[in-house]
């Protein structure tokens, strides 16, 4: 349900005139000081636009020129002897929160990167040194991504020198430039359909075809976040497919289809139509590199770029170029339950939580508050693996398989843990009975479900304009399947915890209150109680976070025919 809000073009279709808007034409009434527009030896004195009141855009421009033609082999790197660092957006946002007394944690990072607002811009003097193909490409995409008014400046530099090119190793390495940026950010609607006759003339059909679709797909999508990956760079010089591995919890990894503008939720919906999922809600992809993990999202997050954060990150690591494929993966996995699931419904779906309920004990993700909850989860495995015929040797070594290190420092902890599996799978029904192993797996998710309410939740970063009796402040925002939590823990404040349980909570809404009357409402969400408390907050994720609440609210409702009615009547 992560939505992020992207610009798309009005217009998605070709014009039936697509031959009259000739590249030449476009120059001819919109380029100034006469700049060329064929293949230009020799450097630019200004940009080829009028770029606008921001005073950089012009030495941007020209910077970006040439920093084309050194991607094209049309000009040689300056004379230094050693190449520049790698420029990556670890760096960068250190540096940024450094600057604000931020933490720099990992998850911070990800969490800033994700934000509507965020930029991430290479300083311009990166350039002055020799540059690996990659941190070219990086380069004069980010600033296409995060610099509207400089799209078309790019679109038609990289024209000009495809125009009348005399090598053809210039004009290949062109046009896979012109590929990974049709991938990263769409033209103005202006220039628009000439950049597409532009396409339809280019090195041959195919790749003339393959940068339309690209473009298409940016159209539809929307502009991405981050500048290309090693893999995007790879499929533009062979006009190929990208083939990405997808690891389910289940240990099983496929590989799917995807484009420089898949988004989180079209990666999904392919995995649900290839493993027989009935529905994705709750699922999300993560990404791993090294030892981090962390959710990037189930909405229009693009898939490519969470790659590339992971290469950039590898890379911040002092981690080689060639070294980086095998340091990154990509997962599935379920972080929101609906009130309403049932384990029962989808053997595929409770099976693949099955696993990740398991694994995610194993390495301390998912931690019991008692040995006696742990052991209803062991004595199920234990279960779903041997049987109810309980055998001593076979409890240990699921407990040493099963359990963090920290668990299995004293023997008599482990013997302890036994005879609690013993007397479990003694005393409990379901397994005394011999029931269908799937069964047991959907106690397994179940017990999940109920035990760590707080850990499958969707977190939003939000700040607290008003509410009863707790500060103003910034706070994090739990929502789950049976109400939504606000937790702070500040120095200056100190910390509180506020549950709004979906039993007492009768509305969420995104109006403003009347003291906030030129508040965007996109950028509060309310949530009001049954005895008329209110509280406000602000976040760039306020649209979200309402969609996702009533979601799970009128989820909640269904199966409490009292609330439902309730709250029609609030609602409607």
């Amino acid at each position: 349900m992560e939505l992020s809000p992207i610009k798309k073009l009005t217009s998605l279709d070709e014009p039936a005139d697509l031959a009259q808007y000739a590249f030449s034409d476009y120059a001819r009434d919109h380029y100034q000081n006469g700049s060329p527009y064929t293949y230009c030896r020799t450097r630019l004195y200004s940009s080829l636009h009028d770029l606008g009141e921001h005073e950089d855009n012009e030495e941007i421009a020209l910077t970006i020129f040439n920093v084309i033609k050194r991607f094209m082999m049309d000009l040689p790197e300056p004379k230094e002897e050693a190449i520049s660092e790698e420029d990556n957006v670890f760096k960068r946002t250190m540096q940024r929160n450094a600057e604000l007394k931020q933490a720099g944690t990992f998850k911070r990072k990800m969490d800033s990167v994700k934000h509507p607002e965020w930029q991430s811009l290479p300083e311009l003097s990166l350039m002055s040194k020799p540059t690996s193909n990659i941190t070219k490409v990086r380069f004069i995409c980010s600033y296409g991504i995060f610099r509207p008014e400089l799209r078309d400046e790019i679109y038609n530099q990289i024209c000009v020198q495809l125009t009348e090119n005399p090598s053809s190793t210039s004009s290949s390495r062109g046009w896979i430039l012109m590929a990974l940026c049709l991938g990263c950010f769409p033209p103005s609607q202006k220039f628009l359909n000439f950049l597409r006759n532009f396409l339809k003339q280019g090195p041959n059909s195919e790749y003339g075809e393959y940068c339309l679709k690209r473009l298409q797909r940016t159209l539809e999508v929307g502009n991405r976040k981050l500048a290309p990956n090693f893999i995007e760079m790879h499929a533009a010089k062979v006009e190929g497919k990208i083939f990405l591995p997808v690891t389910t919890m289940d240990g099983k990894t496929v590989k799917y289809e995807v484009d420089s503008s898949t988004t989180c939720e079209e990666l999904l919906q392919q995995i649900q139509k290839k493993i027989g999922l009935k529905n994705v809600f709750g699922f999300s992809v993560f990404a791993k590199v090294f030892d981090e993990v962390f959710n990037w999202g189930c909405g229009q997050e693009s898939v490519m770029d969470v790659i590339s954060l992971c290469e950039q990150y590898a890379q911040h690591k002092n981690l080689k170029i060639e070294a980086i494929g095998g340091k990154w993966g990509i997962f599935i996995r379920k972080d929101l339950f609906l009130s309403s699931a049932n384990p029962s419904s989808d053997p595929v779906e409770t099976d693949l939580i099955y696993n990740q309920v398991i694994g995610g004990i194993r390495f301390g993700e998912y931690a019991c508050d008692t040995d006696v909850e742990l052991a209803d989860f062991l004595a199920r495995k234990y279960y779903i693996n041997h049987g109810k015929t309980f055998n001593e040797n076979l409890a240990s070594q699921l407990i040493e398989q099963s359990l963090p290190e920290s668990f299995l420092e004293t023997h008599r902890k482990q013997m302890e843990m036994i005879g609690l599996i013993r007397d479990t799978i003694n005393t409990t029904p379901t397994l005394r009975v011999g029931s269908d192993p799937e069964a047991i797996k959907q106690e397994v998710v179940s017990l999940a479900k109920a035990e760590w309410v707080h850990v499958f939740s969707k977190i939003f970063n939000a700040t607290i304009i008003s509410g009863r009796k707790i500060p103003k402040g910034e706070v994090k925002v739990y929502m789950h399947s049976k109400g939504i939590d606000l937790h702070s823990v500040s120095e200056q404040r100190g910390s509180f915890f506020v549950s709004l349980d979906f039993d007492h909570l009768a509305v969420i809404t995104n109006d403003s209150p009347k003291n906030l009357k030129h508040a965007d409402p996109s950028s509060i969400v309310s949530f009001q109680k049954y005895d008329k408390s209110i509280y406000i907050l602000k976040s760039v994720r306020a649209v979200e976070m309402k969609k996702l609440g009533n979601i799970l609210l009128e989820d909640y409702r269904k199966g409490d025919p009292l609330l439902s009615q309730t709250g029609n009547k609030i609602l409607y």
